[in-house]
């Protein structure tokens, strides 16, 4: 298991990113805190799912500066997430998606 904060401290669990107006060809950036609250050293993997139009999926790519590191049980790292939408976008005014963040072994 792994928790997902908006901070550094640890106190504010992150459970949804507000992107704000994104241009044509615009990113943006967010930090986050994930902490493993398993019992032995994990590694992460990240997906999205829920894409509201579908076809944002097309247009609007979401990644993340980690390293594939193994965290240590009760440890935890910063991680930036970022949102890049294509300068090419068309008919998306409005997006939503869910982000999964696991800690596999």
């Amino acid at each position: 298991g792994v928790e997902v904060y908006a901070d550094e401290a640890l106190t504010s669990v992150l459970d949804e990113i507000a992107w704000g107006t994104l241009d044509p060809g615009e990113t943006r950036s967010v930090d986050a805190w994930i902490k493993n609250t398993g019992n032995d050293a994990q590694k992460l993997v990240m997906w999205t799912e829920n894409w509201n139009p579908t076809s944002a999926f097309d247009s609007i790519t979401l990644t993340w500066n980690y390293n594939g590191s193994w965290i240590p049980a009760t440890a935890s790292i910063q991680v930036v997430f970022t949102l890049s939408v294509d300068a090419n976008i068309t008919s998306v005014t409005n997006f939503s998606f869910d982000i999964w963040v696991k800690g596999v072994h």
